[in-house]
C-alpha cells in the first residue's frame, strides 16, 4: 500500500502573508483562501502535481516566539533554491 502525504500545515497569525510569500517563492499557486485558511499547491502541469505536498497556512490565536527578520526569511529561500 502506497501511503502519500496530502498536506503539510503551518500554523501562523497571519494566513495570507505567509501563503503569498511560499506562493511566490516557489512559484506555486493559490488554490484556496479563507480569512482562517490559506492552500498552496504546485503549478498546474508541472511534476510536483500529485508528488509534492500542498501547504495548507492555518490561522492560529497563538503568537509564536522566535523573530524571523525578511533578512533572514531571504537567506532561508536563498537555500531552498540552490
Amino acid at each position: 500500500m502506497d501511503i502519500r502525504i496530502q498536506c503539510v500545515v503551518v500554523d501562523t497569525a497571519d494566513c495570507e502573508r505567509l501563503a503569498r510569500f511560499w506562493s511566490e517563492a516557489l512559484g506555486w499557486r493559490i488554490t484556496y483562501q479563507s480569512p482562517d485558511e490559506w492552500v498552496i499547491e504546485p503549478p498546474e502541469g508541472s511534476a510536483e502535481v500529485d508528488v509534492a505536498p500542498d501547504i495548507l497556512f492555518v490561522k492560529v490565536p497563538d503568537r509564536k516566539t522566535t523573530k524571523i527578520t525578511p533578512k533572514t526569511a531571504k537567506k532561508a529561500v536563498a537555500k531552498l533554491l540552490i
